[in-house]
């Protein structure tokens, strides 16, 4: 596994890179085209909507199979030329720039770090990670179509591998955190 992760290490940074890039791009849109950002802020509500009522554990159990799923289809959609796990991480750096700003004009910047930082590590290193292993078997398709001897299976082996022993409990121990601990230090950070 510490082989794959050194394999994947660009790769990680450039998901970082990305995923700066989409906070940027997400930042000029609230200055650039307001109304996109407000209809972006509108559908992240509906969607947070669809969790209200809910209890504790069918929040978590909400969190988690959202983060997995998307982890899992970005990461393995990367074989197409690795374009889902670039428009993944600029399109979601974009929403958490335009969602944290909102919520930092409503509530203070102190609520949204304390909503964000507790879970958001956590979760961030996961998501880069996969994005990471999508955008390396993007790079391995792209090596297969131009007819250069690599093997594909054992990429994807090791990307499945990192997913269930890696990537997954780290989703979880995040959606966790996100669900008990997060809102408490939220609530703290409100005073």
């Amino acid at each position: 596994m510490r082989t794959y992760l050194q394999v994947l290490s660009p790769f990680i940074g450039l998901s970082a890179v990305l995923f700066g890039l989409g906070v940027v791009l997400g930042l000029a849109m609230l200055r650039v085209a307001p109304e996109m950002a407000a209809a972006i802020m509108a559908d992240v509500e509906e969607f947070i909507g669809t969790a209200r009522g809910l209890s504790r554990l069918e929040i978590f159990l909400f969190i988690v199979t959202n983060n997995v799923f998307k982890t899992l289809v970005m990461m393995m959609l990367g074989v197409i030329l690795g374009i889902a796990p670039v428009f993944f991480l600029v399109s979601n750096g974009a929403v958490l720039a335009i969602v944290a700003a909102g919520a930092g004009a409503a509530e203070g910047a102190a609520v949204v770090i304390a909503g964000l930082v507790p879970h958001g590590i956590i979760e961030l290193a996961a998501v880069f990670m996969g994005a990471a292993a999508g955008l390396h078997l993007g790079t391995v398709m792209v090596q297969r179509i131009l007819a250069r001897p690599v093997l594909f299976m054992p990429w994807v082996k090791s990307a499945w591998r990192l997913f269930v022993r890696v990537l997954l409990p780290m989703l979880i121990l995040a959606g966790a955190i996100e669900t008990w601990i997060t809102p408490a230090v939220a609530e703290l950070a409100r005073g």
